[in-house]
């Protein structure tokens, strides 16, 4: 009985571990796509990466903003 229960937890525990990283590769790309968004261009493409940028920018969204009119829409 004990020997079934252990195989149970460790079928388990490699559930999580396999639900965690599935979480990871699914969410590693949308904060890398956040990230980007705040950086320059040249951070953005520069190699080796850059994960955070230097300066924290909100231009990019500004133009995108004031290039598609929102305020039209609301």
């Amino acid at each position: 009985m004990a020997m079934k229960r252990r195989k149970m937890e460790i079928g388990r525990l490699m559930i999580y571990v396999i639900l965690l990283l599935g979480s990871v590769i699914m969410l590693v790309p949308f904060l890398w796509m956040v990230l980007t968004s705040f950086k320059t261009y040249k951070e953005a493409v520069s190699v080796p990466i850059v994960w955070f940028p230097k300066v924290w920018q909100v231009k990019n969204y500004v133009e995108v903003l004031t290039v598609l009119n929102f305020q039209s829409i609301i």
